[in-house]
């Protein structure tokens, strides 16, 4: 190649060595050139400064080449002025390390010029030390650059020469991203984001060697980005020797290189043809108006993924996740506007000039979005422009062709929307005319008042009235871009100049006629109607929209009331609107001026809540603006304490609730909802230490005040201790014993206070560790305080005894601590003394009140008398659940102390009542012993004992008796969760036993939705399966329980039974299909056909399939012919082919690996029947079930088994053309649904 003067020469390379750079650079300009050398390998070359650690500067392998000797290369680096000295010195310290002679080449490479460099090498081979010596110097590397243009391109930016005509790949980029403002540098792998598939085909395509291919996206400059990023991160050395060409000029000297170059031309007519002759490769980059003629050799990039996108984006500084998600959303919109949005210079849009700006582009800005195809929205549209659909669609046509790299609207996944609505609104709503105000308050009056025809209906009526092809008069997309047209012209008017006043006052009237019309409404029906876009109307008009709110929650009775009322329907249930009110509040409580009286409402709103679950809603929303850790919100410290005080004040019961909260809060909690386009200017951020203490010592002041003496609000008060500084710790405690000290409480508040403060005493003792401890001091102060108020008469103070272990400290030992279990039953049965030298009536007090009465009860068993025993048989007959349970206890543990007798002669007394032995049989121990005993007092007695007796606690050789008890006394949930816990310890079932169980559980139980139940039916179903598998009640049953055991596992009896008796398969078909089966009594007869329904929709077998996975060819035609002759005797026309075909698609794969076995294409070819056809496609798509993948993926998965289905298809069509039908129409089935999951991720990704 010719010499380039613009390019680095020796001379230039002489003064880059006196450069501190030029150290570390040169070691990388070294492996460059190795790397593009050709016949170079094993290259190993030390970056910067590991050039001075010991060992070769760089060691490589060479087949020989015009500038490399051939064999084991190994190098020193010198840069510094005395290139000899440097030489001799590398060269001496090596040759000292030879014994004998090597058989390396000694290379020493300088940046210098080095007259004598030749004469040095030629003397230095003479030596024998080494099999030769070379020396680079800066005249012989300028050769060696001519012959490498992407090194040399590389190594003259490098050194700032100002190159024309070409680049490398790297250089454009860091050009490229030069334009942008400081800090908006973006990551190259954003250009690869979700475009995964075209990064390894164009990798692909590069190690294939294809000398020509094409990249094109809708914009170059993303095509060639995304070159760069899938370079880096796959093919560092084809990055590396990528030159942008730029001029015919660059072109023909290039392509004329011999060493093989990636060229990108971006220029016209590039010779294609000299590029390939000389071994290059050469890739287009074109833009979206451009069409390639070689699909093969084209790679087209998909949008990029807007989640993916998002990720790359928060690498950068100074970005938070709902700016990177904007951003992403930008530019899966469009990547031109994308990076026009964060240039350093924006040059304004043509298409904000002229006609069209004013008479289509500016007010379509308000409608924001639509649909293309609904020709409901397109109309009131139209209405609202005053010009006609099809010249709103010509106009935004002719606008992308014009301004394809950056255009006002894009159509993407069936929706137009706008690109940058922000920009947009700052260019074109300026020159909205009056008139276009007039229309736009009664557009959106029409568009987000209009009655909705569908409202009020449940999920499954929505569904179905979709399927119906209904749908709402105006859609909820243009709704929701309405309001949000609202919001955004609002937004403008803060940043541009323009008819301010007019549209500022223009949106507050237009509001203020919305929110009129909502709560003149008493029934709160059109409250409910704008509840979605309330967040997006109160950014429009906080101050409009605050004193509406206002004024109704003055009134008796609010219509915001209704927003309480759960009315929305989706598939999880039901819900309320007032989340959306509550998010319209936090976005205002942003700004500066709304936010004491947003703070103060949903305060209001709290005391407003018909229940708890939304009075947590409402204050989960405040504790989000109020917390002390963040600054999440405009206000400030002093501000936020002010809205805690007047909640205090006004809503005593709400507003502790709420100070308690935000004491409590974690740095955990949700960010406020935030405004879609006003900027209110607030630094989100976590505080500093002393701006939290600041702000908790000033709640908790407020807190002390207000709670006085109040034990309720004291407790509480205990609870936030760990949740504050040492110092406030302090303060809290002292102010605790202060108002112990001052404090009237009743007994029943004594009590609370001390109970709450020995669980709080114990919790500290066991975690002594932790972090959040309270000091020794602080401790002991509140230990202090207890003893005094310990109240020695009740008997529930030693209630903390018996609640849960992990509560509970005895002398500093936890649960999991040795010695803790002999501590804890001595200090319990020391309390059972105590309160029984107060008599029984003080024990039943205390069993009433503690958390776990049956502890008490089995403790008691060690203090038995008489008297107790008595006490014992009065609690069963109690209403006290309480009572009852620690009498139970108390029995269950007598009488394993005792013997059978014991309950021999308390059943044989004649002063128990009934219901009182049938209470104390339920309690007796599962041993056989009782069963005698039980047994001989009659049927009564009997089922009270079996109905409640623990399973698992019977005696492994006496469960299978215990079985059949349990059986005859028609408890057959409980036989089956018997059987199923024998069958889990590996004992021997017996076969009659499990189908006597399994055949009864039905109407007799009602315990069907119990899921352990569920679970023990299945195993003992799969049991049934592999120990008899012919028995003819199996099929039966595992049709009864079918819809009860999980995924309709196990069903292989049943299926194999259908599979081979065509009578039983038809008859259920057509159970399915009839309107009134009198075979089914009346009110059995929906269940059964739902039951029907489902096995035939989960069908799992195809008949003839043997254990082995072959099929029994014969028995399969067999059945098909027997069920369609059954099925023409129906005079009813009925898809029945159809229902043979969706069994026909559980066929498995055939000899030769594709779907489906040969046996079943035989008799497709055979019958030919193309709704057996269809109902073979329908089956095979129903089998795959509901599939998982990523917001963003689209239809990625179907696109997989659209093309593995046409290729099977194409595999088959010779020899089973019906089949290969069917094939494909599976794979275009697969194609739209892969469309219509492609339109729906795009839609999801583009919009704001």
């Amino acid at each position: 190649m010719d010499s380039n003067p613009l390019l680095v020469n020796a001379l230039d390379l002489e003064g880059w060595a006196d450069t501190q750079e030029a150290k570390g650079v040169f070691p990388e300009f070294m492996r460059r050139l190795l790397a593009q050398t050709p016949g170079v390998s094993n290259i190993n070359i030390r970056a910067r400064e590991g050039t001075a650690a010991p060992g070769w500067d760089g060691t490589a392998t060479s087949d020989g080449s015009s500038f490399l000797p051939k064999g084991e290369l190994r190098f020193e680096f010198g840069t510094n002025r005395h290139p000899k000295s440097k030489a001799d010195e590398d060269y001496n310290k090596r040759a000292e390390q030879i014994v004998g002679k090597s058989d390396e080449i000694f290379v020493f490479a300088t940046p210098r010029n080095w007259a004598g460099a030749a004469e040095w090498s030629k003397q230095r081979s003479s030596e024998k030390k080494f099999a030769s010596v070379e020396a680079f110097d800066a005249h012989r590397l300028e050769g060696w650059l001519q012959s490498l243009p992407a090194v040399h391109y590389w190594i003259s930016e490098q050194l700032g020469k100002s190159v024309s005509g070409a680049q490398t790949l790297t250089s454009w980029w860091e050009e490229f991203q030069g334009h942008l403002k400081p800090k908006a540098q973006i990551p190259a792998e954003f250009h690869v984001a979700g475009r995964e598939e075209a990064q390894q085909r164009t990798i692909r395509l590069l190690e294939q060697r294809s000398p020509y291919f094409t990249i094109q996206a809708s914009w170059c400059d993303d095509a060639l980005s995304f070159l760069y990023a899938a370079f880096k991160e796959g093919d560092v050395d084809a990055l590396h020797k990528t030159l942008v060409v730029h001029n015919g000029e660059a072109w023909q000297r290039l392509t004329e290189c011999s060493s093989s170059l990636i060229l990108v031309p971006l220029f016209e007519d590039p010779n294609f043809r000299l590029a390939d002759r000389n071994g290059h490769t050469v890739i287009r980059v074109l833009g979206e108006n451009w069409i390639s003629n070689e699909a093969d050799s084209t790679v087209v990039l998909p949008k990029i993924r807007r989640d993916i996108g998002t990720n790359v984006l928060l690498k950068m500084p100074d970005i938070d996740s709902a700016e990177a998600y904007a951003l992403a959303g930008l530019a899966v919109r469009n990547m031109a506007t994308f990076y026009q949005s964060l240039s350093r210079e924006r040059v304004n849009s043509g298409w904000a000039r002229g006609k069209i700006a004013t008479k289509i582009l500016a007010p379509l800005v308000l409608v924001g979005a639509w649909e293309a195809w609904n020709s409901d929205d397109l109309g009131n549209i139209a209405e609202f422009i005053g010009v006609g659909e099809d010249e709103i669609n010509e106009a935004l046509e002719e606008l992308i062709d014009t301004y394809s790299l950056d255009p006002p609207f894009v159509m993407s996944g069936g929706v137009w929307r706008l690109v940058d609505p922000l920009n947009a609104a700052k260019l074109l709503l300026p020159r909205l005319t009056e008139e276009y105000l007039v229309r736009w308050d009664e557009y959106v009056q029409r568009v987000l008042l209009c009655e909705d025809t569908m409202e009020g209906l449940s999920f499954a009526e929505l569904v179905l009235a979709q399927l119906r092809g209904e749908h709402p008069p105006v859609s909820s997309d243009l709704r929701e871009h309405c309001a949000r047209g609202l919001a955004l012209a609002a937004a403008t008017c803060d940043a541009v100049p323009m008819r301010a006043g007019s549209v500022s006052n223009r949106i507050d009237s237009i509001v203020s006629n919305l929110l009129n019309s909502a709560f003149q409404d008493d029934t709160g029906r059109v409250l409910l109607r704008l509840s979605a876009f309330l967040p997006l109307i109160a950014e429009a008009s906080p101050s409009v929209f605050l004193e509406f709110i206002e004024n109704d929650l003055s009134r008796g009775e609010p219509v915001t009331a209704c927003l309480f009322r759960r009315e929305k329907s989706s598939f999880f249930g039901w819900s309320s609107s007032i989340h959306d009110l509550l998010i319209a509040l936090e976005c205002l409580c942003w700004s500066r001026v709304s936010f004491g009286r947003a703070a103060r409402l949903l305060v209001k709103l709290a005391n407003l809540a018909p229940d708890n679950k939304e009075a947590e809603l409402c204050l989960n929303s405040s504790v989000k603006v109020l917390v002390g850790w963040a600054k999440l919100s405009a206000g400030d410290c002093d501000d936020k304490v002010a809205v805690l005080k007047w909640a205090l004040e006004e809503y005593s019961n709400v507003g502790w609730q709420l100070l308690e909260k935000v004491l409590l809060s974690e740095q955990v909690f949700p960010v406020p909802y935030e405004p879609l386009y006003r900027d209110w200017q607030v630094e989100k951020r976590q505080t500093s230490e002393g701006e939290r203490g600041e702000y908790v010592r000033k709640v908790l002041i407020e807190a002390v005040c207000f709670a006085e003496c109040a034990a309720d609000h004291w407790m509480s008060l205990l609870g936030v201790l760990d949740y504050v500084s040492p110092d406030d710790r302090s303060m809290l405690v002292e102010e605790f014993r202060n108002a112990v000290n001052r404090s009237n409480w009743k007994a029943d508040e004594v009590l609370e206070v001390y109970l709450y403060a020995v669980t709080f005493v114990c919790r500290h003792q066991t975690h002594s560790q932790a972090s959040r401890v309270l000091s020794a001091e602080d401790l002991q102060t509140i230990i202090d305080v207890m003893s005094d108020m310990e109240p020695c008469d009740d008997p529930r103070r030693f209630a903390w005894l018996f609640t849960d272990e992990i509560e509970i400290s005895i002398d500093g030992l936890a649960m999991w601590d040795s010695g803790f279990s002999d501590a804890l039953r001595e200090k319990r049965a020391e309390a059972i003394v105590v309160v029984l030298s107060g008599g029984l009536d003080q024990l039943s007090v205390l069993v009433g009140y503690v958390k776990d009465p049956y502890c008490v009860g089995q403790l008691l068993a060690d203090f038995s008398s008489s008297a107790i025993d008595s006490e014992m048989f009065v609690w069963l007959e109690r209403e006290s659940s309480a009572l009852r349970e620690a009498a139970i206890a108390y029995i269950r543990s007598i009488a394993r102390k005792q013997n059978s007798e014991w309950a021999f002669s308390i059943l044989k007394s004649d002063s128990l009542s009934l219901e009182c032995k049938q209470r104390f049989v339920a309690a007796l121990p599962a041993e056989k012993e009782y069963w005698e005993v039980v047994g001989s007092f009659g049927n009564l007695l009997v089922q009270a004992y079996w109905e409640n007796i623990s399973v698992v606690s019977i005696e492994d050789e006496n469960r299978a008796e215990g079985v059949g008890h349990l059986l005859e006394q028609g408890f057959y949930a409980r036989a089956i969760n018997l059987l199923g816990w024998m069958l889990y310890e590996g004992q021997d079932l017996a076969v009659s036993q499990v189908v006597e169980a399994l055949s009864r559980l039905g109407g007799s139980s009602n315990h069907l939705g119990d899921s352990f139940l569920s679970s023990n039916v299945a195993e003992l179903l799969k049991w049934l399966e592999q120990e008899d598998f012919e028995n003819s009640a199996l099929p039966v049953l595992e049709f009864k329980f079918f819809d009860y055991v999980f995924h309709h596992e196990p069903s292989k009896a049943l299926y194999h039974f259908l599979g081979n008796d065509p009578d039983n398969f038809v008859s259920l078909v057509q159970s399915v299909y009839s309107a009134d089966d009198k075979r089914i009594p009346e009110e059995l007869r929906s269940v059964y056909k739902q039951r029907c329904w489902s096995v035939l929709n989960n069908w799992q077998y195809l008949p003839g399939l043997r254990d082995d996975g072959s099929i029994d060819g014969e028995h399969l035609v067999k059945w098909v012919n027997c069920v369609r002759t059954r099925f023409n005797a129906d005079s009813c026309e009925r898809d029945y082919d159809g229902q043979i075909g969706e069994v026909l698609a559980c066929s498995p794969d055939g000899k030769d690996g594709t779907w489906p076995a040969e046996e079943v294409r035989v008799i497709l070819e055979t019958l030919k029947n193309s709704r057996l056809e269809a109902g073979m496609i329908r089956g095979r798509l129903n089998r795959r079930g509901v599939s998982s993948r990523g917001v963003f993926d689209g239809g990625v998965q179907e696109v997989a088994l659209a093309e593995r289905y046409r290729e099977h298809s194409h595999r088959m069509n010779a020899r089973w053309p019906r089949t290969a039908g069917i094939l494909w129409g599976l794979a275009e089935d697969y194609e739209r649904e892969a469309f219509r999951e492609d339109v729906e991720a795009e839609q999801r990704g583009s919009q704001e």
